[in-house]
């Protein structure tokens, strides 16, 4: 479910976009994530959401900001990303 995160946020990207791009893939590196689970047994959920609801914020219309506030109200990670 981690995975889909940064490729949906791509996908909202103009083709020009090239460093919000590079932006999207350093914020949410799985590589970094499975390195975290290895090392620490889990993984900071709150703060990979926090990132993603952050950039829905700065790419979605203003007309989605009631949406992605309420998100944020979100606590359950397993809700959260459904």
């Amino acid at each position: 479910m981690m995975e889909l995160v940064p490729v949906l946020l791509i996908g909202l990207l103009l083709p020009g976009q090239a460093n919000l791009r590079d932006h999207i893939e350093q914020q949410f590196d799985l590589e970094t994530t499975r390195s975290q689970l290895a090392e620490t047994g889990h993984v900071q959920l709150a703060g990979y959401a926090e990132r993603a609801i952050g950039l829905m914020q700065r790419f979605c219309a203003p007309a989605r900001d009631e949406e992605v506030a309420r998100l944020r109200e979100i606590e359950d990670p397993v809700e959260l990303f459904r």
